[in-house]
């Protein structure tokens, strides 16, 4: 009766010859350590957890097992002799090839975790571990080394590093929100540094003074406003404006200014505003276009609004009345942030 029990699992005939397998190591092999103190502990294990209940019904046993823990695929060890003969080829070269190719034929494996429950993959030896763990209560997923936690990725898709550095072999490309800490970062969303020609610009004129290309510049923007509408903006709640104001030539005490459609019913404010004279020092230096001096030939701009509409129009100008080529501005290095 007892022979007839054991012919009718032959799962557990398979758990006794991996044992034998895996006791036959290659010791100097390091990443064993792994294997050594995980899946032979747990096969010795299932074999004296065997020996103690061989009066029970081994047909249950083995439908237990199938319904509860392995797909079909794999317990049905009897109907796949292609796995049979491999196992029976392991030695101790070859061991975790063997078994790797063993577990890929499941089709998936999954892990779950009740509304307040918590569950766990731990990789690793003792005291040297990672732990997976899926988090019910916090619908998240972590990743621990030991009890630290380096990566909390939430059920909203937000996610969070915990590192002292972050050194990837290339880059980091992502669309959704980034934070630190639990803060929003800003994202950068548009940028323009006109080292090609500008386009949607109510102007599109490209320059160069003292080395720096910028929209307009010299006799090419003066009096008036040039305007552009960013749109198909992603969802937030701030935005963030960064670029560069250029003063050419005999400015006399006027202004340059940036607008932004931030108004009622999209009206354009001004959100920036700087006055110059080229005639208040003596000491300038002519960077650009004509005779006169530039005593404050680069000015930067950087403020942020809260702002939600999915476009912004932007508008740079002056204030000057003279000829362009007398009076003139240029504008470089445009950046949109939102978070």
């Amino acid at each position: 009766m007892l022979i007839e029990s054991f012919k009718k699992i032959i799962l557990c005939k398979n758990y006794l010859l991996l044992t034998k397998i895996i006791s036959k190591k290659n010791k100097t092999s390091k990443s064993s350590c792994y294997i050594k103190n995980n899946l032979s502990r747990i096969i010795q294990a299932i074999s004296i957890f065997i020996f103690l209940i061989i009066p029970i019904s081994c047909a249950n046993l083995q439908a237990n097992y199938k319904q509860n823990y392995i797909s079909q695929d794999i317990i049905d060890l009897e109907k796949k002799p292609e796995i049979i003969n491999l196992i029976s080829q392991v030695n101790s070269q070859n061991r975790l090839n063997s078994i790797s190719n063993l577990a890929s034929s499941a089709r998936s494996f999954s892990i779950s975790a009740s509304e307040l429950s918590e569950a766990k993959v731990l990789l690793g030896c003792e005291n040297n571990f990672l732990n997976f763990s899926l988090r019910g209560r916090y619908q998240d997923f972590v990743i621990f080394n030991k009890s630290r936690p380096v990566l909390i990725t939430s059920a909203k898709n937000d996610m969070m590093i915990f590192s002292n550095y972050l050194r990837p072999k290339q880059g980091i490309d992502f669309t959704g929100t980034f934070k630190v800490k639990s803060v929003p970062q800003w994202r950068l969303v548009y940028e323009e540094d006109f080292s090609k020609e500008p386009i949607g610009w109510s102007k599109n004129v490209l320059s160069e003074c003292g080395g720096i290309k910028m929209l307009g510049g010299y006799c090419e923007f003066g009096a008036g406003e040039v305007v552009k509408t960013f749109d198909n903006l992603p969802f937030h709640s701030q935005i963030r404006i960064e670029s560069t104001f250029h003063f050419i030539d005999a400015w006399h005490g006027e202004a340059g200014f940036l607008r932004v459609n931030n108004g009622k019913d999209g009206e354009m404010q001004y959100a920036w505003i700087e006055n110059y004279s080229a005639f208040e020092g003596d000491h300038g230096i002519n960077v650009c276009g004509g005779k006169w001096p530039e005593g404050k030939f680069s000015v930067p701009i950087n403020f942020s609004i809260p702002h939600k509409a999915d476009k912004i129009k932007i508008g740079f100008g002056s204030t000057t009345e003279q000829d362009p080529c007398d009076q003139s501005f240029g504008v470089s290095g445009i950046r949109i942030y939102i978070r």
